[in-house]
This record gives C-alpha cells, structure tokens and sequence, in this order.
C-alpha cells in the first residue's frame, strides 16, 4: 500500500480505501481503479493524496466495523470543521451538540475494544481530525470509567473544541502545537481566553466546559511547552481528553512527522502518572486494540513475531509466535518476559494490522 499525493495521481491507480462525501455516501470503494474524470472529482474534495494499491497487491481485508468507522470520521470531520469555524467567529453553531451525542451514541455504548484506526493528515485537515478522534477516544473512556451521560457529553463536547483556538493564530502558529517560544506562547494564550469567551457564549456548550478548556490548556502547556515538571491538578474528566489529546498526537500520521507505534505511546502514557490518571490510561487500554491477536511485532531478542493471544492482566504480556522457528513466547510466563519483550510493533501504511483469520487459528493450535 502506497500513500500517493493528489499532483502524483495516476489513471488505473486503484483505491486501497473507500471514499465517502460529507453525508455518508460512498463514492469510489475499494479496488476501484481511478479514471482521469475521477481524479478531477477526487481533487475537488480537497484531501492531500490517497492511499493506493500496488500493481499486484491484492485487497486487504475491511471489517464492516472499520468501513463505518472511516464513514463516520468522513461526515464528522465536515460537521465539525463548519461548526468550529462558526464558534470562532461566535456565530451560532448547527450541530455541534448534535455531532458529540453521535459519538457517544456509536462510541460511548461499546461494550468491546475496537481497532482504532488512523489516516494521514496534512496541515488543513490536522486540527478537525485531531479533535474529532480525542472526542472519540473520550467517549470510549468515559464509558469504561462508567461516567453517566451528562458528564460523558460535557466531556466530549470539550474534546470537539480543544483546539478551537488554534483558528485564531497567524498561519505559521494554526498547525504548531509545541515548542513555542515565549512570544508565541504569548499569543497562544491570548487566543485560548477568546476561544473560551466564544465556547461560553455557545447555547451548545457549557459553563462544565469552559471550566475542563481551562484545566486541559493549563496541562498542554505543561506536556509540550513549559515543562517545570510540576503538573496542575485537574479532574478525571479534563484528564480523559488531555489522555485522549496525548495519546491521538502521539500515534497519528503526518507528512512532517512519523507517529509512534499505540504500544509506544501507552508506554509514554504510563510513565508520567502525574500527567496522566493511571485509572484513565487503563480505560483506554480496555477500549482499543493495541497489541491485539494478528499484529506482527518486534521482540527485544532481535526476532519478529505474531501476536496470537493477548493478556488481558497486562497487554505488555501477549503470547507470541515467533516467525525464525514457529517457537510460542509466553511473555505472561516471568521467566519468558525476563528474556523476551516486546520491543516494538509492525503496521501497514495505514496503521491498521492486516492478517487472514483463518489462517491465525491455525497459529493459535501449533
């Protein structure tokens, strides 16, 4: 699977995703091959490039369940990009509560982990994908943490407009998110108030809200820019976004910058209890795949491996077949995880893993 951009498009090219439009329909699935007329189309949506087949590359495997996923980012992030833009410019928004009732619906009533799926984004499309997945991720925590609707949907709600500020900085500062200097920061927090003062003003918001934007800003400056190692406190709600915010940026995938693996990122995650609520990043744990059965890893002895069995005490631990001589690692066994772990993980382009169903059974009874 190749990411082409949209000036390297070719007739013949075939799809390797479906395309929807902004209500939901599909219009070019999977394997088809793109004429001239529907390149022409394609660019009119604005999308940086498409993910593509090579020649004899035969079509992965798309679970019902990730083809409505993709669907539903697709209509959200158009929903949400008209509705943030409308709140800046303190205008009424449409569907904005209507968007983060939605989520909770399909996400926030889950009872299985799902596989959480990135795409590539550029520099216009970052901020509107960004929020919409930590809504996302929100709404999975909040539901495994048990948190009743109300709160879920100040939660998500907040998710969804975290960012907003961003939209009133200068071009250069809209898709920078760290490292500012103490001029930029300067105008970063003199845009945060505005947008504070504009998601108050919102009929679709709440006071709840204003008050978890202020907690959450005051914990990103000191994730990605102050850094005194003192950390704010702040409550469960504002820490699931803030962990739901951490988690999306670490492993999603951008043409300036490469993610890390979901493994890599809760690792990170793990580390910084100060920042990040122990029981929050366990929620999350229990509502994504992250080292689930069929992905391919990297293990610490140098080998290459397929999971074949999580553990569900310690994702850390899964059981692994190695690949060299069809060998099974306990990682769960202390004496095995002593020797062996987990060093890293193996994904295609699309940060999906991709493997026969059938054929891991058979792995699984070796």
């Amino acid at each position: 699977m190749l990411f082409i951009k949209m000036e390297d498009l070719k007739v013949g090219m075939r799809l390797a995703k479906p395309i929807f439009n902004k209500n939901g329909v599909l219009l070019y699935d999977r394997d088809t091959k793109i004429t001239a007329q529907g390149i022409t189309s394609i660019k009119n949506f604005g999308l940086l490039g498409l993910y593509i087949l090579e020649p004899a590359e035969p079509l992965p495997p798309l679970s019902e369940e990730e083809r409505e996923f993709e669907r539903f980012q697709t209509m959200s992030v158009f929903s949400l990009k008209n509705d943030l833009k409308f709140l800046i410019q303190n205008k009424k928004t449409k569907n904005l509560k209507g968007l983060a009732e939605d989520i909770i619906k399909k996400y926030g009533s889950l009872k299985d982990k799902i596989n959480f799926i990135q795409d590539i984004r550029s520099t216009e499309d970052y901020l509107f994908k960004h929020s919409l997945n930590v809504a996302m991720l929100s709404a999975l925590i909040s539901k495994k943490l048990k948190i009743d609707q109300p709160r879920t949907l100040d939660i998500v709600l907040t998710a969804l407009v975290h960012d907003v500020s961003h939209l009133k900085l200068k071009p250069n500062l809209m898709n920078k998110f760290e490292g500012f200097d103490e001029k930029e920061l300067e105008e970063v927090r003199k845009s945060r108030t505005e947008a504070i003062n504009s998601v108050e003003v919102n009929k679709e918001t709440s006071v709840k809200v204003t008050k978890l934007l202020t907690q959450i800003h005051r914990g990103l400056d000191e994730l990605y820019n102050t850094k005194t190692n003192v950390f704010p406190r702040i409550s469960v709600d504002a820490s699931i976004v803030l962990t739901a915010e951490a988690y999306d940026r670490l492993t999603t995938m951008r043409l300036n910058k490469n993610p890390i693996s979901e493994i890599s990122a809760i690792r990170m995650l793990m580390s910084m209890p100060k920042a990040f609520s122990e029981q929050v990043v366990k929620a999350l744990i229990d509502s994504i795949y992250i080292l689930p059965p069929g992905l391919c890893v990297e293990l610490s002895n140098g080998e290459k491996g397929l999971v074949i069995n999580e553990n569900s005490e310690d994702i850390q631990r899964p059981m692994v077949l190695g690949f060299k001589d069809n060998q099974i690692y306990d990682l769960g066994n202390n004496k095995v995880f002593k020797q062996i772990q987990i060093a890293d993980v193996m994904k295609t382009m699309d940060n999906r893993f991709v493997i026969d169903r059938k054929l891991l059974e058979e792995f699984r009874r070796i």
